[in-house]
């Protein structure tokens, strides 16, 4: 196996989602990230899973969907999707999302409103309450691949879009398990020097973007670690870099803008501006994929 690859699984395996001994573990996987859902079955295995349910996405039959499906059908859910995220988080499963490019060029030419909404939003419901609820650990990871190089670098240079996702995973470091302890460990400091602030609200400032967002009195700092109601700690993000706060729903107001692409369901998404008037997003506007935005909007009023 590529010595990478076998590196990279047991980060995400052992460090990220923290499998334990006879937990089983989900992966979601488009199908050109095979490499990598097998290393992961290998490392997890190893560490004592007691099953491995890997999901392959196919994108090509997505754009099938969009470009010819009824319209009632973009948002369906087969019955058996809905169950299985309901059944992971009654068993406390272990979850690893992985993604890569935005797969804007497989959905060239259809309508980016029907893109958007293109989902499966029974099951998608389903994961964002077991992730609520703290029921189920999960990481969110990214696999390089010859269409994300060249949408990233303009080139199909694997080698070298391989070279930035392992430098910023600390793949490179001698023991990467151990220099992300140790990056975890001054991302939790700084939530605390946060929390020692009390802050009651932010201001986000710079080109284009003047936002208020007020939080909730009871508002505590966090970082990339957490663990289940269960008690297993995991890192839902890897990497990650983030520390982040419960803003108060009714509280944001102003304008924030996007000063880089953003993939979103297939596209992509350029010169994003929303404006927010007591915390709803009064208005919607970008300078490529404003109507994949909306799409998203729409899903949960």
């Amino acid at each position: 196996m590529n010595p990478r690859l076998e590196s990279y699984a047991r980060l995400v395996v052992r460090t990220a989602v923290n499998v334990q001994p006879g937990q089983t573990l989900l992966v979601e996987a488009d199908v050109e990230h095979t490499a990598l859902a097998r290393a992961i079955a290998d490392e997890a295995y190893a560490a004592g899973a007691g099953y491995v349910d890997v999901f392959y996405r196919d994108p090509g039959l997505r754009r099938a969907l969009v470009a010819g499906g009824p319209d009632e059908s973009l948002e369906f859910t087969p019955a058996w999707m809905t169950e299985r995220v309901t059944r992971a988080a009654a068993d406390a499963a272990a979850l690893i999302g992985i993604s890569s490019g935005s797969n804007q060029d497989v959905f060239e030419g259809l309508d980016l409103a029907r893109v958007g909404r293109a989902r499966h939003a029974d099951a998608e419901r389903e994961w964002l309450k077991a992730v609520t609820n703290r029921e189920i650990s999960w990481a969110l990871i990214a696999y390089p691949t010859e269409r994300w190089a060249r949408e990233a670098l303009g080139e199909p240079d694997v080698d070298r879009l391989w070279d930035a996702v392992a430098h910023a995973l600390r793949l490179d470091e001698p023991d990467p398990a151990a220099a992300w302890d140790q990056r975890l460990n001054e991302l939790d400091e700084r939530t605390r020097m946060l929390d020692e602030r009390a802050f009651t609200g932010l201001r986000y400032r710079g080109p284009g973007t003047d936002l208020r967002v007020g939080l909730i009195p009871e508002a505590r700092w966090m970082a990339g670690r957490d663990a289940t109601r269960h008690g297993q700690p995991h890192v839902a993000n890897l990497p990650t870099e983030e520390v982040f706060t419960s803003p108060h729903r009714d509280s944001a107001e102003g304008t924030v803008r996007s000063s880089l692409p953003l993939a979103l369901r297939g596209g992509v998404v350029e010169g994003l501006e929303l404006t927010f008037s007591g915390g709803v997003c009064t208005d919607i506007r970008a300078d490529k994929g404003a109507d994949l935005v909306r799409a998203d909007m729409d899903i949960d009023e």
